[in-house]
């Protein structure tokens, strides 16, 4: 083996564990600037891959390192479940997500009219690392469709901030090139907007700016 070959080897092998330890298709979670940081603000996933109406994706994962020891990481819905209509998702969906992890923790259900709703926290580990999945049901009657689900990560420890807004976009039962619409939509209108009710403000100017240009 040569010296180029040799340094190249020497590199690989030193990123391997590190990269290694997130799962692909988790939600990447850092701290910067004093807050918690996602790697992106908007992920898909489809509901009834294994259980019915359910599915345990997006999981969430962090570095070693990431936060204190001892420390734990938790969430809040901070708007009701939204439905696509084709277009947008202003309107609010006529039922409800509910939030658990395992059997020992919630659920913990979307509200009815847009607002915050307090979830649980789970511990972090010893090394500093937060990896968890939690189980997202639609609940009954589990009507097919595009839904939106926005929620917050915060941490125990008080020097460090709330996350921004994170946008799940679960897809039940719909043709996919749908459910990636919906995705464009909310990486187009909403990821950068940081709270709910602006999200609809735009959508609704969005809207009409689009029947303006129809005239």
């Amino acid at each position: 083996m040569n010296a180029k070959m040799h340094a190249f080897c020497l590199v690989i092998l030193s990123a391997g564990p590190a990269s290694a330890q997130l799962h692909g298709g988790d939600v990447d979670l850092t701290v910067s600037g004093g807050k918690i940081v996602t790697g992106q603000r908007v992920y898909g996933a489809e509901l009834g891959e294994i259980l019915p109406n359910e599915v345990d994706e997006p999981g969430f994962d962090s570095d070693p390192g990431t936060f204190p020891a001892g420390s734990s990481v938790g969430f809040a819905f901070v708007d009701s479940l939204r439905v696509w209509d084709g277009i947008d998702f202003d309107e609010i969906a006529p039922l409800t997500m509910s939030t658990q992890f395992g059997s020992s923790l919630g659920p913990v259900t979307t509200p009815s009219t847009p607002g915050v709703v307090e979830g649980f926290a789970l511990n972090v580990a010893a090394d500093g690392s937060w990896h968890r999945h939690l189980d997202y049901l639609l609940n009954p009657p589990a009507t097919n469709g595009v839904y939106l689900l926005s929620l917050k990560l915060g941490s125990s420890d008080p020097t460090i901030g709330d996350s921004e807004p994170l946008y799940l976009v679960f897809n039940q039962n719909v043709d996919e090139s749908v459910h990636d619409a919906a995705i464009d939509y909310v990486k187009a209108r909403v990821a950068g907007i940081p709270e709910p009710a602006s999200v609809v403000l735009l959508a609704v100017l969005g809207a009409a700016l689009g029947k303006r240009r129809r005239i």
